[in-house]
């Protein structure tokens, strides 16, 4: 499901839901859009983190 140039840049778990789910700190999001973009269009939620806290979270369409 990764590409696996892409997912060794950020760090990445499962949800209680089975889901994958990638932790992009908000400047990393800004400097890494595209790949970004592109795991989403791979079904990966994407929790984004300011600080080391969670301020959002980017769900699939």
């Amino acid at each position: 499901m990764f590409n696996k140039e892409s997912s060794d840049k950020f760090a990445r778990y499962t949800n209680q839901n089975d889901e994958s789910v990638v932790r992009v700190s908000a400047s990393d999001l800004q400097q890494n859009l595209k790949e970004v973009t592109k795991l989403l269009t791979q079904g990966c939620f994407v929790e984004i983190t300011k600080h080391r806290r969670t301020i959002g979270m980017i769900v699939p369409y």
